[in-house]
């Protein structure tokens, strides 16, 4: 069976784009800067709920990608304070 939703001709869908920019910072270290822009096409009668839940919806995805390249943070230091050592060296 086929449901229809009430108003769904006025319905338009979201866009969504971003980019990740990715600096590496030692060898096995990395930074990542995630800009993203969406449009929701949504009008001012739409409510706040829904635009708090599409954000945060967006923001759980940098997190899972976040979590799942996640290291151990005393690791990490040892390798970026070894780094910015060498380079200070290299600059003398």
């Amino acid at each position: 069976t086929h449901h229809r939703v009430e108003g769904a001709e006025k319905m338009q869908a979201a866009t969504s784009r971003g980019a990740y920019i990715i600096n590496e910072v030692t060898e096995h270290t990395c930074e990542v800067t995630r800009a993203q822009q969406g449009d929701l096409k949504f009008s001012a009668a739409m409510p706040l709920s829904v635009l708090d839940i599409v954000a945060k919806h967006e923001l759980g995805k940098a997190n899972k990608l976040q979590e799942k390249f996640r290291r151990n943070e005393e690791e990490v230091d040892r390798e970026r304070v070894a780094a910015l050592a060498g380079e200070m060296n290299r600059r003398r």
